[in-house]
């Protein structure tokens, strides 16, 4: 079996026998870790890559002035 990709289609696994006909429509052949940093959905950053978050307000009435 081989993961094909496309991008209006999503993706699917086929036969090596279909991916001849379907490059040719416009998939793209891939890896599932591939199509995962596409969407955005990959393996987690390494220690050097974190970027540092900002802690945002939280929405909500002011404190009180003493």
């Amino acid at each position: 079996m081989t993961f094909l990709v496309h991008k209006e289609h999503g993706a699917t696994n086929v036969s090596e026998a279909d991916v001849p006909e379907l490059v040719k429509q416009g998939w793209i052949v891939s890896t599932h870790a591939e199509w995962l940093a596409m969407a955005g959905k990959g393996p987690k950053a390494e220690p050097d890559e974190i970027v540092e978050v900002v802690e945002r307000k939280k929405p909500g009435r002011k404190p009180k002035a003493e």
